[in-house]
C-alpha cells in the first residue's frame, strides 16, 4: 500500500511541474525557459534542447485549467492537426469549422507540424485561455501524452485515432473493413498476387489496412507473400519506391493496394514510366479518396472515408462533453465505402496467377 501510495506522489509531483523547476534541473533561469517553451523570444539552440530535455524529465504539461480565461465561455473551439499537406486534414478542419460556426463558435487551429515536442509542450499554452473545447486530429501521437493534455479537464475529442482507445472520447473512420472490401474487390478481378504498401506503423490507420488485406487473403485460401509487402510512409515518393521494388520482382504482383491514395498516385507513376497498362497489365487501388484521385487517368479506385461526417460528429461529440464532462466516454466508428473506378481490372497475368497456386 505504501509504495501505491509513493508512486501516486510522485505522478502528482510530475503533473505539477512548473516552468521553475524546469529552471532549476535546466540550469537556466525561468525566462530563459519560458522564452524555449514559448517561443517567444530567440533561444540558442543548445539551450532550448536541453529545456525541452528538463521538461519532457520532469513529464511537464501546461495546466490548461489553470491557464484558461475567467470568462466561463469564451466562443471558440480549438482544433488542433499534426499536418495539413495531406488533403484530408484539410477537410477535417474545414468541415468542422463550418459547424463551429453554425453553432456561433469561432475556431482556432493549431499545426504542430508532427514534432512530438511541439505536440507536447505547446499545445497546451497555445491553446489555454482560449478554447471551451478541443478537436485532435494527431494520429501519430502517443496516448500517455494525450492523457496529459486531458488533464487540464477542457473537454477533448479525437478524431481518427487508432493507437488505442484509452478513455478518450473519439470518432473514427473505419480501415479494416475498407481495406478487406478492397482486397476482395482485386481477389473477385481474378488477382492473386497483391501487395501491399504500407504506411507508417505508428498512426494505428495502416497497420488496420494491412490486417484487412491479410483478412480478405486468407478469406480466399491465398497464401501471404512477405516479399508482396513493402512501406512507403504515406508519402508520394515512398509508393514510388514501394512500386518500384515490387515491379523489379522476379515474380511481380499483378496488384498493389496501397494504404492511402498519395502512395498509389507514386506506384501509378512508375508503372507509367516503365509502359505497364493500367488496369491491363496492373491493378493499381488506394486508401482515402482525395479529391484529385477521380482525375487522374486511369481515375484511382479506392477507399472512401466519411470525412464531412466524421468531422461533423465529432463536433457534435465535443459540445455534448462541454455541457456534461461528466458523460461517459465514447468511440465513434463510421463505416468506409469502396470505390471502384478505372486502375483497377482482371488480372491478365496466368502465369503469376498458377505460381502461387
Amino acid at each position: 500500500m505504501k509504495k501505491s501510495t509513493s508512486k501516486t506522489k510522485d505522478a502528482t509531483q510530475q503533473s505539477a511541474a512548473t516552468v521553475i523547476d524546469i529552471a532549476r534541473k535546466a540550469g537556466v533561469s525561468s525566462m530563459t525557459v519560458s522564452r524555449a517553451l514559448n517561443g517567444t523570444a530567440p533561444v540558442a539552440e543548445a539551450t532550448r534542447a536541453k529545456v525541452l530535455e528538463a521538461a519532457r524529465s520532469l513529464n511537464y504539461v501546461v495546466n490548461l485549467s489553470a491557464r484558461r480565461l475567467k470568462a466561463t465561455h469564451t466562443g471558440v473551439l480549438g482544433f488542433v492537426v499534426s499536418d495539413l499537406q495531406f488533403p484530408y486534414m484539410a477537410e477535417l478542419v474545414g468541415t468542422a469549422s463550418e459547424a463551429a460556426r453554425a453553432a456561433g463558435y469561432d475556431m482556432l487551429v493549431q499545426t504542430t507540424w508532427s514534432d512530438p515536442q511541439r505536440e507536447r509542450l505547446h499545445v497546451g499554452s497555445l491553446l489555454s485561455g482560449l478554447c471551451d473545447g478541443l478537436l485532435i486530429a494527431l494520429p501519430n501521437t502517443e496516448p500517455k501524452h494525450l492523457r496529459a493534455l486531458a488533464q487540464g479537464n477542457v473537454p477533448m475529442v479525437l478524431l481518427n485515432y487508432w493507437r488505442g482507445r484509452n478513455g478518450f472520447n473519439m470518432v473514427r473512420a473505419d480501415s479494416h473493413d475498407g481495406a478487406f472490401a478492397i482486397t476482395r474487390h482485386l481477389l473477385e478481378q481474378g488477382h492473386r498476387r497483391i501487395a501491399f504498401i504500407a504506411g507508417t506503423s505508428h498512426t494505428g490507420q495502416s497497420p488496420e489496412r494491412e490486417r484487412g488485406w491479410r483478412d480478405a487473403l486468407e478469406e480466399a485460401h491465398v497464401p501471404v507473400d512477405p516479399e508482396l509487402i513493402r512501406f512507403g510512409g504515406f508519402t508520394e515518393e515512398g509508393g514510388r519506391r514501394a512500386a518500384a521494388e515490387l515491379l523489379d520482382l522476379a515474380n511481380p504482383p499483378t496488384a498493389i493496394f496501397a494504404a492511402n491514395d498519395l502512395m498509389a498516385i507514386g506506384a501509378m507513376a512508375v508503372a507509367s514510366e516503365r509502359g505497364i497498362d493500367i488496369p491491363g497489365q496492373l491493378s493499381i487501388a488506394g486508401f482515402d479518396d482525395i479529391p484529385v484521385a477521380r482525375h487522374l487517368n486511369p481515375s484511382l479506385t479506392t477507399v472512401s472515408h466519411p470525412f464531412a461526417e466524421l468531422s461533423k460528429r465529432a463536433v457534435q461529440m465535443l459540445f455534448e462533453r462541454m455541457t456534461d464532462p461528466k458523460r461517459e466516454s465514447q468511440c465513434i466508428e463510421l463505416p468506409s465505402q469502396v470505390i471502384i473506378r478505372n486502375s483497377t481490372g482482371p488480372c491478365q497475368s496466368q502465369r503469376s496467377i498458377r505460381k502461387v497456386k
